[in-house]
């Protein structure tokens, strides 16, 4: 969690003013997994965008076999350790970035079963989540590489609901939803650590809203980027856990 978003829906409603990579091909209705490392558009400090591939790499690795071995594990940083994990630690404090989707996808578990359910804001607009940036030069062909991971922090009230495969609600996770009052800090260098902490604490969501979806995204093998893989569904058995939530069905 999270390794599944969308990405361009709505291109009607940015956040403030940003404009997303032109080289982006959008929309991205349901990127099927992180771990095909895909490419996310990021915003840097001072207004750069560029695309960076999903999987944090970090300068130091050594070895393309050492980069494989990390960027599996760093496709989400922990907004509690990432300030001291090796991995994380130079681009959590100079390599903040914001990634920009306009949803993304979690599954609930029920009776053995998982659902997969797609979370958005009311209205669906785009929005940013909380990134970090790396860049590395692979030692054989000297390529550089962008690679981002998304910062994640405890789950908030509403997503506890839905990402219940952990027991323990407080150990269930989301990604950092940072909202425009708060994105020039998180990408300026020098904002204080006590501003940075206000940015990734768990915090309520009155916008977000979510909706159970087909389950034939369950499956790693099935790549669907078509806009019915954000169609709401309705299942009998989810039917209070939707009405919680007031999620739509068909």
């Amino acid at each position: 969690m999270c390794n599944l978003v969308s990405i361009g829906r709505n291109r009607k409603t940015r956040p403030g003013a940003w404009s997303p990579p032109e080289q982006m091909d959008l929309p991205l209705y349901h990127v099927a997994s992180a771990f095909d490392f895909p490419p996310l558009p990021v915003l840097r400090a001072g207004g750069q965008w560029e695309l960076a591939r999903w999987g944090l790499i970090p300068y130091w690795a050594r070895s393309e076999e050492k980069a494989r071995q990390i960027r599996t594990g760093a496709v989400n940083a922990r907004s509690e350790s990432m300030w001291t994990k090796p991995a994380f630690e130079a681009p959590a404090r100079t390599g903040r970035c914001l990634i920009l989707v306009d949803g993304f996808f979690e599954f609930h578990h029920h009776g053995g079963a998982a659902y997969p359910f797609y979370i958005y804001l009311d209205g669906h607009p785009d929005f940013f989540m909380a990134g970090l940036r790396d860049e590395w030069t692979n030692p054989g062909s000297q390529a550089v590489e962008t690679t981002c991971s998304i910062v994640t922090t405890a789950a908030n009230s509403f997503m506890r609901e839905i990402h219940n495969k952990l027991a323990q609600p407080e150990e269930r996770r989301m990604p950092v939803i940072v909202p425009p009052e708060w994105v020039e800090a998180w990408l300026d260098p020098t904002t204080p650590m006590e501003t940075l902490q206000k940015i990734v604490a768990t915090r309520e969501i009155p916008q977000m809203r979510a909706h159970p979806v087909a389950r034939t995204l369950n499956s790693a093998r099935t790549r669907v980027n078509v806009p019915v893989a954000q169609e709401p569904v309705q299942y009998e058995e989810l039917r209070d856990l939707t009405a919680r939530l007031g999620t739509p069905g068909r």
